[in-house]
């Protein structure tokens, strides 16, 4: 995998996505547990989130998000073309998911499935989800909300 600068232009050519140049922004990575209100952590770099997440046994998401507003940053490097009313409105901006790499961990160990999704291949970068599950699909409006309904429902499975 090679790091990309802020200006590196990278070309999606996967089948099924969006064909244009998109500018690598610099992201970060987020902790944020499903039954928490704020985020537990903030990194720059995945590894630096998964040593955290192992050396706490902590449960929840590690999320790439990229510098600035998720919307602005998706449109600007088109991964999302607004074409309803409500985008662009105050609850669809601030309940957009930033479509980014994210890894769903328990007890501080990622899941094992490998999941790419069209902006991971983009950047040459992948995420593991739990092998019971799908890729979440995430919607501009409930992406946070579905992710963590879906990582409740992956434990409760396990446990029960």
């Amino acid at each position: 995998m090679r790091v990309l600068g802020y200006n590196d232009v990278v070309r999606d050519r996967d089948e099924g996505t969006r064909r244009h140049d998109t500018v690598a922004r610099p992201t970060i990575w987020i902790f944020h547990d499903d039954r928490a209100r704020f985020a537990a952590g903030v990194f720059t770099t995945r590894a630096e989130g998964l040593a955290w997440a192992a050396r706490h046994h902590v449960t929840g998401i590690l999320t790439e998000y990229p510098i600035g507003g998720s919307y602005d940053v998706a449109v600007t490097e088109g991964r999302f073309t607004p074409t309803r009313p409500h985008h662009g409105t105050p609850d669809h901006v601030t309940g957009f998911s930033p479509g980014l790499d994210h890894l769903h961990l328990t007890d501080g160990q990622p899941h094992h499935q490998t999941h790419t999704s069209a902006a991971s291949r983009a950047f040459g970068t992948s995420v593991s989800l739990p092998a019971t599950r799908r890729p979440c699909r995430l919607s501009p409006r409930a992406g946070d909300l579905r992710t963590r309904t879906a990582l409740r429902r992956s434990m409760a499975e396990a446990a029960g």
